[in-house]
């Protein structure tokens, strides 16, 4: 997913659907919890990497458990 830094805000990327991971990451949106405790207050830029982070863990898990059923 790519991010637009031209656009002048960025949407939390909540879907809903929290369920934790035993590493304290969201199996919705892929964030971290402390990701989650600190959107409101983080800048631009900072909201790019979370969210750049978070897509990253999620093509990470979807690999992981593609055969896994």
């Amino acid at each position: 997913m790519i991010y637009n830094k031209n656009i002048p805000t960025i949407e939390k990327p909540c879907i809903k659907k929290c369920c934790l991971n035993e590493n304290d990451v969201c199996l919705g949106c892929f964030r971290t919890l402390d990701d989650m405790r600190t959107w409101h207050k983080s800048s631009r830029d900072e909201k790019i990497k979370m969210l750049s982070l978070a897509e990253a863990r999620k093509e990470k898990h979807n690999t992981l458990h593609r055969f896994s059923s």
